[in-house]
């Protein structure tokens, strides 16, 4: 959350945590701010799990279990 466009922590954590199964990322920022579409190239390629939104409250929830 937050500066994504620009920030390096976020990039290079973003990378680092393709060395870890069963991660899912979740990118939340504002359009202007959001993770570079370099990244999320990257994160593809090492078939990362991501969600990119701009919904903060919506990224918060808890997902309901499925029945």
């Amino acid at each position: 959350m937050g500066d994504l466009a620009r920030g390096r922590t976020v990039r290079s954590l973003a990378w680092l945590l393709t060395l870890y199964p069963g991660v899912k990322q979740y990118f939340v920022a504002p359009e202007q701010l959001q993770i570079g579409s370099d990244i999320l190239d990257l994160l593809r390629k090492a078939g990362m799990e991501f969600e990119v939104s701009a919904d903060f409250e919506r990224s918060c929830r808890k997902p309901t279990p499925s029945t």
